[in-house]
């Protein structure tokens, strides 16, 4: 038989002591494991560089922009991203964004769901922003809508914007544009092929191929072109042809109630009611009604609702060939009124 130590039997173990030593343990094993500090530090975990190269690009949704560098990883992401660009003392631009990553040695800001504050006022917006700071360049990818102080809106899928020395906005050709201008009384609203725009002088949209424009107001106005320009400012539109197509097809086409127009080129001046004043210039032929002409020029007045030919005007009715130094077309009852020399001739 093995013997026991004396202290065994002579000394008790205070049960205190055995608690508390249970106590310990669990409050270890508890609170100190690993699960517990994940759930306290938001699931904090170590994970591949791949995968947090993934998540801050946000690969899991299709990327848009073009020229971003694939293997390289993003030196900041940052989420509702607000930055700002002065010059001397002076608010020049502002980016916002959603979610934005910067790559600096690129010199890179690639950015979801963007918004950027020119020069000038304009607000341009759109899903994705691609902008390279060292080249002062600004491109917009998908959804891109173009808000000018004016009030014009424009709508497209892509958009160039090089912020200096000169604001200058571009749609490249092979992108469609759409736009409008709402007065009071009237709308302007127009598409396109393509658009440049540049933050000084006349500050003057040019429309650069397929031009399809209406003015509704009081009138309904409506001019096919291959190019045009929008001044909203000084309430102007301009429209004319490529001069590469034949010589033929090179004609400005409006439509307005019964009147049909070709003009080699088309001013319209507007007004809150909508179109103005109309002039066509360059070998003009008008049909509307009974009424058939051609001249060099004709001039709209839609107050009196009236067309002034000129420059060698011709107005055919039946075999009636009617000429003069100004011709008048009143509209309102379908008379002639002829201008030649000191005489005033007038058909009923």
């Amino acid at each position: 038989m093995i013997k026991q130590p004396p202290w065994i039997k002579t000394t008790p173990f205070p049960s205190y002591i055995l608690a508390g030593t249970i106590l310990f343990l669990l409050a270890y094993f508890t609170l100190l494991s690993p699960s517990s500090l994940e759930d306290d530090f938001l699931s904090v975990r170590v994970i591949h560089p791949r995968d947090l190269l993934n998540f801050l690009k946000d690969s899991s949704s299709q990327v848009l922009a073009k020229g971003i560098p694939t293997d390289t990883t993003p030196a900041y992401s940052l989420r509702n991203f607000d930055f700002f660009i002065t010059n001397e003392n002076r608010p020049e631009m502002q980016f916002t964004a959603l979610k934005s990553n910067f790559y600096q040695e690129q010199q890179l800001i690639h950015a979801k769901s963007g918004m950027v504050t020119l020069s000038d006022g304009t607000i341009v917006s759109s899903k994705e922003v691609l902008f390279e700071t060292a080249r002062n360049e600004i491109h917009f990818y998908g959804d891109v809508l173009i808000t000018f102080l004016n009030g014009t809106l424009i709508r497209t899928n892509y958009l160039r914007a090089v912020t200096r020395p000169v604001l200058i906005i571009t749609v490249p050709l092979e992108e469609a544009v759409a736009g409008e201008k709402t007065e009071k009384e009237s709308v302007v609203r127009f598409k396109s092929y393509g658009l440049s725009y540049r933050a000084a002088e006349e500050k003057e949209l040019l429309l650069s191929s397929n031009v399809n424009a209406v003015v509704t107001g009081q009138k309904t106005t409506h001019v096919l072109s291959d190019r045009g320009t929008m001044n909203f400012n000084r309430k102007k539109m301009t429209f004319f042809m490529d001069d590469k197509k034949a010589f033929d097809r090179q004609f400005v086409l409006t439509h307005q109630d019964h009147l049909e127009m070709k003009s080699r080129s088309l001013i319209i001046a507007l007004d809150q009611t909508g179109t103005k004043r109309i002039e066509a210039q360059n070998d003009v032929s008008i049909t509307e009604k009974t009424f058939h002409s051609t001249s060099g020029k004709a001039t709209f007045d839609e107050s009196t609702n009236t067309i002034a030919l000129s420059d060698f005007p011709q107005v055919y009715q039946e075999q009636d060939t009617i000429t003069g130094d100004v011709i008048f077309y009143h509209r309102n009852d379908d008379t002639i009124e002829v201008k030649q020399s000191n005489a005033i001739y007038q058909r009923q």
